[in-house]
């Protein structure tokens, strides 16, 4: 039994490209792109099961994509299942098993620029001492299997849900990426300033802007800016549809249990000097701290007004807990 959690997806699509018989795949969330990467990795002539959940908020806020129908209505051999009350993650590849966090989105699967934490683990199937027959008749005896109709209806809801709600929702980096206006180096650049550090530590320079670019009002920075953005909201995951108030209390609680906020606060014992603080960053970036304490200072004092502030006392900035 093997555990991973790095190339979770390479992994994946090395599975589906040695399997010969069957493939079942067990994910929530799935999107189109990620989806259609393992299904190009298969031969011809591979039975392919797939069971996923169709939450209509969810689709509407582009957490999960109906598009996937599309890859499935017209390949030989291929179903699409749902169970609305689905969490778990499966993947069988003939009589090897993958089981872990990982849904089937880039982001799962470890291919987006700012992936998440998953694992998997990978075990070749043993009747006596693994009941995944048992399971994955369990799962087609709760599913539905979507068709045509059932496709159009969900659609129809979907496109409804939106128009009552303001579903609000930031660009992907592959979004900014293809209008041409901010090249790949560029982006590679601004990601390893996002990457480059034991913890998470904002990029965005300008902590105003986020609520900006949360609510989809792009046109009101720069594309450069932007992907930083992108980046620190990535992270946050904040939930959609706040209004600007609600948005801020929800950043300023993330930061709260933020590893480094937590251990600056545990420095914060007194009231610090610019080139302290400057010092204990150095701790958890490999470049230029003054510029990285520059930008969380910013993010405490506008998120945090109330438990953080700054003066200036002898050409040194003070900075300190109140």
């Amino acid at each position: 039994m093997n555990l991973k959690w790095d190339s979770l997806g390479d992994w994946i699509l090395e599975g589906a490209r040695e399997s010969s018989d069957q493939v079942i795949l067990v994910s929530p969330f799935i999107k189109y792109k990620s989806l259609e990467r393992i299904i190009n990795s298969l031969k011809d002539g591979i039975k392919l099961s797939v069971y996923t959940r169709w939450r209509i908020d969810e689709i509407a806020q582009g957490v999960s994509d109906i598009a996937t129908w599309s890859l499935l209505i017209n390949r030989p051999n291929s179903h699409l299942h749902l169970i609305q009350n689905l969490h778990s993650k499966y993947y069988r590849f003939d009589n090897s098993v993958y089981v872990g966090s990982a849904n089937i989105t880039d982001a799962g699967m470890t291919w987006s620029r700012s992936s998440n934490l998953e694992t998997l683990i990978n075990a070749l199937v043993d009747e006596d001492k693994f009941d995944y027959l048992e399971f994955e008749g369990l799962l087609k005896s709760k599913s539905i299997e979507v068709d045509q109709a059932l496709f159009e209806r969900t659609r129809q809801l979907v496109e409804q849900f939106m128009r009552n709600n303001q579903i609000l929702s930031t660009p992907s980096i592959d979004d900014i990426l293809n209008d041409g206006l901010i090249t790949p180096d560029a982006i590679e650049e601004i990601e390893r300033e996002f990457t480059n550090s034991k913890v998470w530590i904002p990029v965005t320079r300008s902590p105003n802007i986020l609520f900006d670019v949360y609510a989809g009002n792009c046109d009101l920075v720069s594309k450069d800016v932007l992907v930083g953005a992108y980046l620190d909201l990535s992270h946050l995951e904040i939930p959609p549809n706040l209004d600007q108030k609600s948005f801020s209390s929800f950043v300023a609680s993330r930061l709260e249990m933020e590893p480094l906020v937590i251990d600056l606060d545990k420095f914060l014992v007194q009231s610090r000097r610019f080139g302290e603080l400057r010092e204990f960053l150095s701790n958890f970036v490999a470049s230029d701290s003054t510029h990285h304490w520059q930008t969380v200072m910013r993010w405490l004092l506008y998120f945090m007004p109330s438990k953080y502030s700054a003066h200036v006392a002898n050409y040194s900035e003070i900075f300190k807990k109140n």
